[in-house]
């Protein structure tokens, strides 16, 4: 037990130590802010986390606060008394049960940077937010969000937004093309535009996936979406990069794919959208909802690890791919492409490509026969 004591009176210390504008009233069980802290108006700095407040009466007399941390209590409504600290920069009132953010609170706060709101139940922001036009850091993640809230968008000083785990299913393409975001996590909400696979490549990947939606808005001739299929380490990264570049591209293990890797590859005034999936097994079951009767799809295949006399490994790299866009989009346009064979023995490439061609006309074929079968019965 002496080592603990030891330590609780070192933190005890350590706060005490703080300058005199800068007060630790962290863990300490408080119902109330102490009146000896709201009599010292020379405070800069207040650390309220982690005790059982109800409520920051009196929090409005300490002009000169420029640090307000009210996290973890127990908070229902937003204190008014914060419109007041007009010098406030940072605010923290994350990890209470605050519902509603009454309006012309933010409008007060100019000088505002840093801004911790989640794990709160929050389905809406007033719109003076947007008068924070210093904001950089905004955390509203763990909250009820349906909707993005609109005024996010008009504060073009903020660098990292947090909005995970709320029930947003759409990301406005305004976030990406006019703020100059360096972060943002939107991870575990039931989003469908942009879908989660865009969103696990980054920012970068959505911005390059609302800048092909604009520009296939605006000319939807002369472009042709091309889409890589493919097992994993299948080498359709490769392929990508290679045609853009001109050249082969190495690509290593640590570069491969996160979800979709979106790009541009320009011949004359052809414009091809190349749409490099991952091969994880955990996109599979989105594939379909980029894939389009007018898309070109490349189906790539390891020959070196493809095996002739083997039906699993044939449905594992190819009749699963074949299998899955019969079914979601039957009129898709599939090219197969072989890659890995200067892995290969000397005319096993041809031997596995017949292989191949043969395994998928039949595979054809069989459901071409079961769906007339079954039209014939319905």
């Amino acid at each position: 037990m002496e080592p603990r004591l030891e330590d609780e009176n070192m933190e005890r210390k350590s706060k005490e130590a703080l300058p005199l504008n800068q007060r630790d009233l962290s863990l300490r069980r408080l119902k109330v802010i102490p009146l000896e802290i709201l009599f010292d108006t020379k405070i800069q700095s207040l650390n309220l986390d982690r005790n059982k407040l109800k409520s920051a009466c009196g929090i409005d007399h300490l002009h000169q606060l420029k640090i307000l941390i009210l996290s973890k209590n127990e908070l229902t409504d937003f204190p008014l008394e914060i419109q007041s600290l007009t010098h406030l920069e940072k605010l923290e009132l994350n990890q209470n049960k605050i519902k509603i953010i009454p309006t012309e609170i933010f409008s007060n706060l100019k000088n505002l940077k840093h801004l911790k709101l989640n794990n709160n139940r929050l389905s809406k922001l007033p719109v003076d937010l947007s008068s924070c036009s210093k904001l950089q850091y905004l955390n509203v993640s763990h909250n009820l969000f349906t909707d993005f809230p609109e005024c996010i968008l008009e504060i073009k000083s903020l660098k990292e937004v947090y909005m995970g785990n709320n029930k947003l299913q759409k990301l406005p393409a305004k976030l990406f093309l006019d703020l100059s975001l360096k972060k943002l996590v939107v991870s575990c909400n039931h989003l469908r535009e942009p879908p989660d696979e865009v969103c696990v490549g980054g920012l970068k990947q959505i911005r390059s996936y609302f800048l092909q939606l604009q520009e296939t808005k605006a000319k939807e001739d002369k472009r042709v979406k091309v889409i890589f299929l493919g097992a994993s380490l299948a080498g359709k990264t490769t392929i990508s990069r290679s045609l853009r570049q001109g050249h082969i591209v190495p690509v290593s293990l640590n570069e491969r794919t996160v979800g979709i890797e979106i790009s541009e590859f320009h011949i004359q005034d052809l414009t091809f959208l190349f749409w490099d999936f991952a091969g994880h097994l955990e996109y599979y079951v989105t594939h379909h909802v980029f894939i389009t009767p007018y898309a070109l799809v490349i189906l790539v295949v390891n020959l070196h690890r493809y095996q002739v006399a083997d039906e699993q490994i044939f449905m594992d790299f190819v009749g699963f791919w074949i299998k899955n866009l019969v079914m979601r989009v039957p009129n898709s346009v599939v090219f197969t492409v072989g890659t890995h064979t200067d892995l290969c023995q000397p005319g096993e490439v041809e031997e596995k490509c017949k292989d191949i061609e043969q395994r998928i006309y039949r595979m054809l074929n069989e459901y071409k026969a079961n769906l007339t079968h079954f039209i014939n019965n319905l």
